[in-house]
């Protein structure tokens, strides 16, 4: 095909906004970690390592140890009867940590309604980062129902925040989430949940099959994971845990 050229800079480019103006750090910026604001989903069965990856990327300096200025937990047994976020206090730097034991969506809307303010006021490079962690709320199938919940996973990059849900089932998780996400860590998980995100990810030219060796491949060793960054071109879009690309040969 012969490809004519008119001379006018016809190219669309990114429009810069206040939120390219929210700094990153540089793993960030080369997409080795989703780059705030994000929406990631983490998906493991009890044991699987998904609370030690997620307190890996809170409290290491080369993750999000000291980014956010504020993180809340939204958890019914964080600091009640679970002490897994002991270490998160201990390591937290400069970053404010709030526990929420409750799952009142209108908290959930104040925090948002707060955020939004801010932005509004100062734009969002100059409104504090914050992260908000639902910890194994999916049970909770009235809470997840609630409008304030799907606003704040879905749209929460709107109000200068990350949003991150851990799931002990992947599919137990709802499909508007899970096909919302800009990130997906996903540890061993039953036939079913197999299937579930071969559906929701399986890259263009691949068979279900295929896709299902990567998954394989990728979760095969204990702790293991696949890490899937949508902000990435599909050749590069998969990994084993963050370190290994999987580059796709199709």
């Amino acid at each position: 095909m012969e490809e004519k050229n008119s001379g006018i800079n016809l190219k669309i480019e990114a429009l810069p906004t206040s939120k390219s103006k929210v700094k990153r750090t540089a793993a960030q910026s080369e997409n080795i970690i989703p780059a705030h604001p994000f929406r990631l989903h983490i998906s493991g069965s009890s044991g699987s390592g998904k609370t030690n990856c997620l307190l890996s990327m809170l409290t290491r300096k080369e993750f999000y140890k000291g980014y956010f200025d504020i993180i809340f937990i939204i958890s019914l047994t964080a600091k009640k009867t679970d002490d897994v976020y002991d270490i998160l206090e201990k390591n937290k730097g400069k970053t404010k940590i709030g526990f929420i034991n409750e799952l009142d969506e209108t908290i959930i809307g104040e925090i948002m309604d707060i955020s939004a303010g801010i932005v509004e006021d100062k734009k969002a490079h100059k409104a504090p980062k914050v992260l908000m962690v639902f910890d194994d709320v999916v049970s909770e199938k009235k809470f997840l129902n609630k409008k304030e919940f799907s606003k704040c996973f879905i749209m929460s990059r709107h109000f200068n925040m990350s949003s991150i849900i851990l799931s002990q089932k992947y599919n137990a998780t709802p499909r508007t989430c899970r096909l919302n996400c800009d990130a997906v860590i996903y540890f061993p998980g039953s036939v079913s949940e197999d299937m579930v995100i071969t559906d929701d990810y399986c890259p263009p030219g691949f068979t279900k099959k295929e896709f299902l060796q990567i998954l394989k491949f990728a979760t095969a060793e204990p702790y293991s994971f696949l890490f899937i960054n949508m902000k990435c071109l599909h050749k590069v879009r998969y990994r084993k845990n963050f370190d290994t690309i999987l580059e796709l040969q199709k």
